[in-house]
């Protein structure tokens, strides 16, 4: 089984994230979406999980709406990345929205994750997204979509922490 939490714009689904994987006992892996806000500018970059490579632009939003993307680094950074997290029990992808929507490599690698029982992949899905990707992952058999939200994201935290460990 699949997680992806879903939720409002900064409600904590990132955060909640980080608690979880302070408290996992088995080994993880994967992409961290970052980003920095100047003004109405948000700048977004992929870096690995572990922090080892740079982050890379993959991203700019303005007034919340993508006004760059960069397929190309999601197909090969994303990609890469995710395939160096494969020998993990947990894959992490922090976040999925709609930048990715024309970076076909990557989402079908995510598509390929996603239908695996090999690994747990624990994700964070953007509730706007409305890519292909974004539905497939919302309708799959293999996904629990989990709601966070202001009232339960703290007990979130244990809940998904006994979920992962025990995964399979």
């Amino acid at each position: 089984m699949h997680f992806f939490l879903e939720g409002e714009k900064q409600v904590g689904k990132s955060t909640l994230v980080s608690k979880v994987l302070k408290n996992i006992t088995t080994s993880y892996g994967g992409i961290l979406s970052v980003s920095e806000l100047n003004g109405v500018v948000r700048k977004v970059y992929l870096r690995s999980l572990t922090g080892e490579e740079e982050k890379t632009l993959c991203g700019i939003c303005t007034n919340h709406h993508v006004t760059e993307k960069k397929p190309e680094v999601f197909d090969s950074l994303g990609v890469k990345l995710l395939q160096e997290a494969e020998d993990k029990h947990i894959i992490v992808i922090d976040e999925i929205g709609n930048m990715e929507s024309d970076a076909h490599r990557y989402s079908a690698y995510i598509e390929s994750l996603i239908s695996s029982s090999d690994m747990v992949v624990f994700g964070v899905l953007q509730k706007m997204a409305r890519t292909e990707l974004a539905e497939k992952i919302r309708s799959s058999a293999n996904v629990e979509m989990i709601e966070v939200t202001e009232e339960n994201r703290d007990s979130l935290v244990e809940v998904l922490t006994k979920a992962l460990n025990e995964a399979k």
